[in-house]
């Protein structure tokens, strides 16, 4: 008899920030250390948006400021890399 191999312990890190707010204005989030934040909004086929970076976020609230006035309202993916972790939320534009 051969068992199922054990599940190794979690391959991934958790995710060290999450959103908070998405607006035509600005993108809020939270982090739970300080370190680079890279903010990167994909429309509904994959896309690309835009790219919002903060050099030396501190851990805690933080806001980034940008232009959606131009996006058309709908469901895009905002992703935050932080310090080696990777996080996504969908999001809705109005």
């Amino acid at each position: 008899n051969e068992s199922a191999p054990k599940a190794s312990k979690q391959l991934n890190k958790p995710a060290s920030s999450a959103l908070k707010g998405f607006n035509r204005k600005s993108i809020s989030f939270n982090l739970s250390s300080a370190g680079n934040a890279v903010v990167t909004i994909l429309n509904s086929d994959g896309a690309e948006v835009a790219t919002l970076r903060a050099d030396n976020a501190q851990p805690g609230f933080n806001t980034l400021r940008w232009n959606g006035e131009n996006v058309p309202s709908g469901r895009y993916l905002v992703r935050i890399d932080h310090n080696g972790s990777v996080s996504g939320k969908n999001a809705v534009l109005k």
